[in-house]
């Protein structure tokens, strides 16, 4: 087992043991990035994050959330309806996957 997938099973296993799952919500191609809205009060725009997207080697993730011991962006760290992994995204195949592991919920929005 590689190491990404060690984190991944880390991520998830947190996830599970605060009663919630990962689910996918979304394949994107690339071409066309999308605005992430979480728990309705916060938004994210992929498209500033491009680059970053693109420079994620095969199997690589970005987690947003509350808590700085998963997460790669704070999302807010004080804001109870953000979880404290709230989403990530995985690329996979040049694709992107992204999960929601959240209460509150991730929307894409286009």
């Amino acid at each position: 087992m590689n190491t990404k997938n060690l984190q991944e099973l880390i991520i998830q296993n947190e996830v599970e043991n605060n009663n919630r799952t990962c689910k996918c919500i979304a394949v994107l191609t690339g071409r066309f990035l999308p605005k992430l809205c979480m728990a309705n009060n916060y938004t994210i725009d992929l498209l500033s994050m491009q680059k970053r997207l693109q420079d994620l080697d095969e199997g690589g993730w970005i987690v947003f959330g509350r808590d700085r011991a998963f997460c790669d962006i704070i999302v807010s760290n004080t804001d109870r309806t953000i979880s404290r992994i709230h989403c990530y995204i995985k690329k996979c195949e040049n694709k992107f996957q992204i999960f929601d592991c959240s209460l509150n919920g991730t929307r894409v929005v286009f």
